[in-house]
């Protein structure tokens, strides 16, 4: 069989497993246990977490938050990606490799922004009435 067919051909369930073995790769980077990026997020979210539950944030409130969470680790992941492929591409420095590597960067940097100010919004007005 060959490598196109073969992929179109797994089940759901292989298809799961490797979604969520490249969520696992994904997160620990080039580190046995997580990466520091990962890292700075997952403390970030468990904090917003727990910081909305002690506000006691409205359900809305936490489909937004979801959704920041979401848009944060996804980009995280992407930027895993794109640095796997540029390692697997080439170990000399090459220009478009890096502009990669600092777009993917910058997606990350900008959905963490985005995150902030939106947590800020829901945050603030509940902290400073």
């Amino acid at each position: 069989m060959q490598p196109e067919q073969e992929f179109h051909h797994r089940s759901w369930g292989e298809k799961f497993y490797r979604a969520a073995r490249g969520i696992v790769w994904g997160v620990q980077g080039r580190s046995r246990w997580i990466d520091r990026g990962f890292a700075v997020h997952l403390a970030a979210t468990v904090g917003v977490v727990m910081l909305a539950i002690w506000l006691a944030v409205a359900t809305w409130e936490w489909c937004v938050l979801m959704l920041c969470f979401g848009m944060v680790w996804t980009a995280e992941l992407l930027n895993a990606a794109v640095e796997i492929l540029s390692r697997a591409v080439t170990r000399q420095y090459n220009q478009l490799v890096q502009r990669a590597l600092d777009i993917s960067a910058g997606a990350v940097l900008l959905s963490s922004f985005a995150a902030a100010i939106i947590a800020a919004l829901i945050f603030l007005p509940k902290v400073f009435p």
